[in-house]
């Protein structure tokens, strides 16, 4: 990097590789551009609150180590062009390359080829305004985990964000709007989503996707658009709660299949719902009002499904289509046959959907109290807030319309509600809040929430072939404190997202808790018995099951069908009758932690076609037929997990496809049969290949030459590390500087007795005390004499940063007392570098515990010293023992970590 001495232009140029740590302030401000800058691997620029950052030419800021330009609302960072009379791709760009990591916030770029090039993961894009490009806003290439919030996207001459093979990225409530072309373009992408934005006024499209599947696009208001979410050759998106108002076209699919519309509030100018050579979509409990056409059909196949619609008051026609179509329950504003055959056109009458033009015999109710007993004798809309108090409800009808659909505020308390006939339905399709608790819900379908917010809980639910079911987008309900029994499923989810399940007792259901095409939900904490699968999960990924018992399942405590990235961990997992999880092909990326399973009477964990799983830090025993399978699944990493007494510990026949251990130090798994010396397993020997004399946790074979000593699997297959000792108490650095702090109370605090384990091994620690001011950071190096240093201590509360000089690493075992209450840690306004004295991994949310993530902390930040890659914790990344954190906290108040 070179920095100018003289004053140019009232500022200093900047061009070059940055090679060392580097901040633009404001006294060298503007920073004038007139090369290529290039941040390298390991190394941070830091652009402060109130910098100007002008390019005099067609140059970039690469990133391959680390860019934090964090502004604030009223002292925002400009990222421009120097030229008076500015004009789009005077300069190219600001580029974050695979290796490198950014948090840029509070900063306005304009005038540029492309604003943000996106090209890692776990980066944190927010609150900036980003203008007058030449092509695009931001643009995410093959990258994931990325959060993009908050953003005023707009009069960019291409699209104001686009993805192309990027997956699992966070878009949540920016503006884009006035782009040339579209708002958001997705080309090959899938598991993204795109929540609470506001998109208009786009020359093109509001939202285009191509070749892209698995995305949800939830709660946006979509507006003024030509066009407003156009697919093409697309599947599997769900697309709920929309607001999808005023544009020429709504949504248009174009040869695309399997996606689910959904809650969504259509009015349009033109078509309501447009598609064209599309097959087995779900259009359902949609508004569909007052477009010029409410839905066409053209060439699509018969599968498609249109049920429980409001389609009333469109100009020309409701729906239309030149092919059979599936059509139920919708509301045509009318059971006058003639009135709706008008709206209907060109069908053949002759086809099913004419059943449908008898329309649905509704009441219609505002406000209502209710208690004793109340019949529903056909479909009911309760156009406002209900409540239901000590009242039976029996549901009367015996032609399938038995349900309740709230459209405010339902609460049902000490009820109890049961079926002469058929199935029934509690339906909630509004946002508003709302619960049901302390009632008996019996026989045939049970509870089916369909909007956001719903609290169920304190009931019985029983002898059904549902107890409660989140269906077709249903987000943040929270199913607690319930009984399920003898249903033939417990709790389902069903393309529903963020809902929590929690503290139930799950008994004598044949399934115990469904999910398919769901996405982060979380189960936990529940007690489980099931006939016959205690959890199932199928087509589903980002869900996370853990803390829950999963016991005498009459097959297996949990299965997993196409099902990738979700976590299971902590659980207590035993005495099923098959497995206590199985993998099915394919299910993949999958991280299953800290979990007991035992005493089953199959495999403790089987996998079938399922690859690159993460399976750590879990006791796998007495399990009667093995520890753990793998059949043509490849890429697992199995390491740190206790495997004791299995009648087989392990089966790998996958041609040594699979990786057994973390390389030394870190070391391979404890296998309770090669841990003695009758065993021939020692631990006399230190280093990767076992020959210095010294002990390091690792099976060697002992005096009097020493060696490596692997556990054999079968015969190209092995644990080349196998642990001497039960995981336990330990934390693996890695060389160089690590961010960490202890679980565990230490009962002497003296830096050197805590690190004492690792004496030899590390050269310097640092800690930040944001209360000291004038001196925030201390120090402890051994090179120098202790009147110079001026860190003598280390506690459990403490996030520290130590650099280990140990080549490949080291194995850090630390002592203590394991804490049996939450612990508190004071925070105090500015950057806190703090401790996670837990002994579980929790999220976000569960992790912070009684403070609030924005208003009391704004970031947290951890260190990969594995990577040397900085992390951004978002709402679904969990909190990690042994971790130290930095948190960024907007006022006082104190931390209490739970347990």
């Amino acid at each position: 990097m070179n920095f100018g001495t003289e004053n140019v232009k009232g500022g200093t140029p900047v061009s070059g590789p940055i090679s060392s740590d580097r901040t633009w302030d404001l006294t060298g401000h503007p920073y004038w551009v007139v090369g290529d800058v290039t941040i390298e691997d390991g190394v941070t620029l830091t652009i402060d609150p109130g910098v100007e950052v002008k390019f005099d030419g067609y140059y970039s800021i690469y990133v391959d180590g680390t860019l934090m330009a964090i502004g604030t609302e009223t002292n925002r960072i400009t990222i421009t062009t120097n030229l008076s009379l500015p004009f789009p791709f005077y300069w190219h760009k600001i580029q974050i390359n695979l290796n490198g990591q950014a948090h840029i916030e509070y900063c306005n770029i304009t005038y540029c080829l492309t604003g943000i090039y996106l090209g890692s993961s776990n980066n944190t894009i927010a609150n900036n305004s980003i203008s007058s490009t030449d092509e695009y806003g931001l643009y995410v290439i093959s990258a994931r985990d990325n959060i993009i919030a908050y953003n005023n996207i707009s009069n960019n001459r291409r699209v104001g964000i686009y993805f192309g093979s990027a997956s699992n990225n966070t878009i949540i409530g920016n503006t884009i709007s006035s782009n040339d072309w579209h708002g958001i373009l997705l080309e090959s992408s899938w598991d993204n989503t795109i929540a609470n934005n506001s998109i208009f006024s786009n020359y093109a499209n509001g939202i285009v996707f191509s070749g892209s599947s698995d995305n949800t696009i939830m709660n946006n208001s979509i507006f003024d658009n030509p066009h407003s979410i156009d697919f093409e050759s697309s599947s599997n998106n769900v697309i709920a709660n929309n607001s999808i108002l005023k544009n020429k076209e709504g949504i248009h699919l174009e040869t695309s299949s399997n996606n689910t519309i959904m809650n969504n509030n259509i009015a349009n100018d033109g078509r309501g719902i447009y598609l064209h050579h599309s097959s087995n979509n779900t259009i359902t409990t949609n508004s569909i009002t007052n477009n010029g056409q409410g839905i066409l059909f053209f060439q699509s196949n018969p599968n498609n499904m249109i049920m429980n619609n409001s389609i009333l008051g469109n100009a020309r026609f409701g729906f239309d289509s030149d092919e059979y179509v599936t059509a139920q329950f919708n509301y045509w504003g009318t059971t006058d046959l003639t009135k709706i055959e008008r709206m209907v056109y060109n069908v053949d009458y002759s086809n099913p959907l004419s059943k449908d033009l008898t329309g649905m015999d509704l009441q219609f109710i505002g406000d209502a109290v209710w208690s004793g007993t109340i019949y529903i004798d056909n479909g009911t809309i309760i156009n406002g807030d209900i409540k239901v108090t000590e009242a039976t409800i029996v549901f009367n009808h015996s032609k399938g319309q038995n349900f309740i659909q709230v459209n405010g505020k339902m609460i049902v308390e000490n009820s109890t509600l049961k079926s002469n006939y058929g199935l029934y339905t509690v339906l909630y399709t509004n946002t508003s809040m709302g619960y049901i608790k302390d009632s008996a819900v019996i026989e045939q379908r049970a509870i089916s929430l369909e909007a956001d917010g719903l609290n169920v809980s304190g009931n019985e639910l029983s002898q059904g072939r549902y107890g409660v079911v989140c269906v077709n987008g249903a987000s943040k309900n929270y199913i607690a404190n319930n009984k399920f029994l003898d249903n033939n499923y417990g709790i389902v989810f069903y393309l529903s997202t963020n809902n929590t399940a929690a503290y139930n007792i799950i008994t004598s259901n044949w399934y115990g808790v469904f999910g398919g095409w769901s996405s982060y939900n979380l189960i936990t904490k529940n007690n489980i018995l099931s006939r016959d699968i205690g959890i199932h999960f199928d087509s589903s990924s980002n869900n996370i099951i853990s803390n829950n018992t999963i016991c005498s399942s009459g097959r297996d405590g949990i299965i997993f069908t196409l099902a990738s990235n979700n976590t299971i961990s902590n659980n207590i997992i035993y005495q099923n009758n098959g497995s206590g999880i199985t993998f099915w092909s394919p299910s993949s990326y999958n991280l299953i932690t800290n979990n007991s399973i035992s005493s089953n009477n199959e495999y403790g964990l089987y996998f079938y076609k399922s690859d690159r799983n993460n399976i750590t830090y879990n006791d796998v025993s007495s399990n009667s037929l093995g520890g753990v399978y793998f059949q043509d699944s490849f890429n697992n990493s199995i390491f740190h997990n206790n495997f004791i007494d299995n009648t087989f510990q392990a089966y790998d026949l996958t041609n040594n496809g699979n990786q057994w251990d973390n390389g030394y130090p870190s070391g391979g798994n404890y296998w309770s049969d090669f841990d003695e010396p009758s065993e021939n397993a020692y631990d006399d020997f230190i280093g990767s290949d076992q020959m210095v004399e010294g002990t390091d946790g690792i099976v060697d074979l002992g005096p009097p030459v020493g060696g490596k000593n692997p556990y054999i699997i079968d015969s190209d297959s092995q644990d080349e590390y196998p642990l001497i000792d039960p995981i336990v108490n330990r934390i693996l650095l890695y060389e160089g500087w690590n961010l960490i702090s202890i679980p565990f109370i230490q009962p002497d605090t003296n830096l050197g007795t805590v690190l004492s384990s690792i004496r030899d091994s590390y050269n310097a620690v640092q800690w930040f005390d944001i209360t000291d001011t004038s001196d925030p950071w201390k120090h402890n190096h051994t090179q120098k004499p202790q009147y110079m240093n001026d860190l003598y201590e280390l506690n459990h509360t403490r996030g520290f940063w130590i650099n280990i000089i140990e080549p490949g690493g080291v194995l850090f075992k630390y002592s203590g007392t394991r804490p049996t209450l939450n612990q508190s840690i004071s925070l105090h306004p500015g950057w806190n570098l703090v401790g996670y004295p837990s002994l579980k991994s929790y999220n976000r949310t569960k992790g912070l515990n009684n403070i609030s993530f924005w208003d009391d902390v704004d970031f947290i930040q951890w260190y990969d010293a594995a990577t040397k890659t900085w992390h951004t914790m978002n709402k679904n990344d969990y909190f990690v023992p042994g971790r130290g954190y930095w948190f960024h906290v907007k006022t006082e108040c104190v931390w209490e970590v739970p347990l």
